[in-house]
C-alpha cells in the first residue's frame, strides 16, 4: 500500500546563482522525516513524484450560472482533463518541512516542480495556481551524491 499522496510546495528559481548549483546540482525536494520514513526515503536517494491526477483546462469557459466555473461542473463538462506528470529528484530528509509538504525547485531547469501543478485559471484573479500539486513518491534508489559530500548539501535550508 502506497503512503498518502504528498503535498507539493515549489520554491523560486535559482539556478542562475552559480552557489545555489554548487550546493543542490541536482533536481531535489525535501521531505519531513515522518514522510521519508514512510516512504523508504533517506537523503540522498533518488526518487520519482508523480501523478496521474494533474488536472488541466481545455478551453476558455464562458459561464453565466453559479456552478459553471465550480471545479467540480468544469471536470464533469469535459472542460477540465487529468493528466499525468512525473519528475525526479534527489531526497533531502529535514524537519524544516510540515509533514505531508515537500518543497522542490519550482522551475529547475530539468525537470520544473510545475509539471505536478494543476493548469486551471483562477476564474476570479486570472491565475493559475502553480507552485503547489499533489503527487506520490517512490524511491529509485540511491544517487551519487548520499555516499560523497563534494558536491550536493543535505544540510538544513533554514539554519543560517
Amino acid at each position: 500500500m502506497l503512503a498518502e499522496p504528498l503535498s507539493v510546495v515549489a520554491g523560486y528559481d535559482d539556478r542562475r546563482r552559480p552557489y545555489i548549483v554548487q550546493r543542490w546540482p541536482e533536481n531535489w525536494i525535501e521531505l519531513h522525516p515522518d514522510d521519508a520514513a514512510a516512504y523508504g526515503v533517506e537523503s540522498g536517494d533518488f526518487v520519482m513524484l508523480y501523478s496521474d491526477r494533474i488536472p488541466v483546462q481545455k478551453d476558455t469557459i464562458v459561464g453565466v450560472q453559479g456552478d459553471d466555473f465550480d471545479f467540480a461542473s468544469l471536470l464533469k463538462n469535459g472542460h477540465i482533463e487529468l493528466t499525468r506528470a512525473s519528475v525526479t529528484a534527489v531526497a533531502i530528509v529535514t524537519p524544516a518541512v510540515k509533514k505531508g509538504v515537500g518543497y522542490m525547485d519550482f522551475l529547475h531547469t530539468s525537470q520544473p516542480a510545475n509539471a505536478l501543478a494543476g493548469r486551471v485559471v483562477d476564474w476570479i484573479s486570472g491565475n493559475y495556481n502553480y507552485k503547489m500539486g499533489v503527487g506520490q513518491v517512490q524511491r529509485m534508489g540511491e544517487s551519487p551524491y548520499k555516499r560523497q559530500f563534494r558536491s550536493m548539501s543535505f544540510a538544513r535550508r533554514d539554519i543560517a
